[in-house]
């Protein structure tokens, strides 16, 4: 039996050989890019963190704490495209974004921050935590009669998708300026983790208010684009109507944005 040796110094280069040589591993389309300049970036910003662990693509053993606050690198990647590309490729083309140059880069934009995927990692967990909160009241048979269309949207395939892309749209209205790069919006440093998911459940709540609006989109699993573009643009000129309330309706969001 022959037996190979391989001399490295680089510890990436290690972990992409071990990778592609131990048969027990699936090989991950993210093992591809975790020595991505970009990755190696995220991964230095996000080590000083306490409440948030983003490992770029780069798989190790992870003690159950890490596992806890971990932003698993598939997740983090299609909730940017949702929020910065289109909820369709968000849904139906989550495997192609680590190898499509085009996606990954709407994706990981040199300009990102870690404070922008933990912006929008947290409005993702902000929909997640609003869908169960309908889901449970629904379910016991508390749910207002008023409220049951919005428990009914938030159950469609692809919604959160689909909210983050609303939510997008909308961001400069809610700021009431204009936002020169999205990539480095984020929640000032004194907002925590939890903190972050507060603030963004009363924008949900206020989307929800008009939910109506975005139910064409969720046919047909978000795959019809053109119905999909043409909801979120209607959708964003009636949230446009809110334009000088949002300070008074959503003062603590607006307060702790940064970009």
């Amino acid at each position: 039996m022959g037996v190979r040796f391989i001399k490295v110094g680089n510890e990436d280069k290690i972990q992409d050989i071990t990778l592609a040589n131990n048969s027990q591993n699936k090989v991950l389309r993210s093992d591809f890019r975790s020595s991505d300049p970009i990755q190696n970036r995220l991964r230095k910003e996000f080590a000083k963190s306490k409440d948030t662990l983003y490992t770029g693509g780069l798989r190790k053993s992870l003690s159950p704490q890490q596992k806890r606050i971990l932003l698993p690198t598939d997740t983090v990647a299609q909730i940017l495209i949702a929020f910065h590309d289109h909820p369709t490729n968000a849904y139906h083309n989550k495997k192609d974004i680590w190898d499509d140059d085009n996606l990954y880069k709407k994706s990981f934009n040199d300009s990102i921050t870690k404070g922008h995927i933990v912006f929008v990692f947290t409005l993702n967990e902000a929909i997640a935590r609003t869908k169960k909160h309908y889901g449970d009241q629904f379910r016991h048979g508390n749910l207002p009669v008023v409220d049951q269309a919005k428990q009914a949207f938030l159950s469609r395939p692809g919604v959160s998708l689909l909210i983050i892309n609303a939510i997008s749209s909308m961001m400069e209205i809610i700021a009431g300026r204009a936002i020169p790069n999205k990539y480095t919006l984020a929640f000032i440093d004194s907002v925590h983790r939890e903190d972050a998911i507060g603030l963004w459940m009363p924008v949900i709540v206020r989307l929800l208010t008009r939910s109506n609006l975005l139910d064409p989109a969720t046919e047909a699993r978000l795959s019809k684009r053109k119905t999909v573009s043409e909801t979120i643009s209607r959708f964003q000129s009636d949230m446009d109507m809110y334009r000088d309330d949002f300070h008074m309706l959503l003062p603590d969001f607006v307060k702790k944005l940064t970009y």
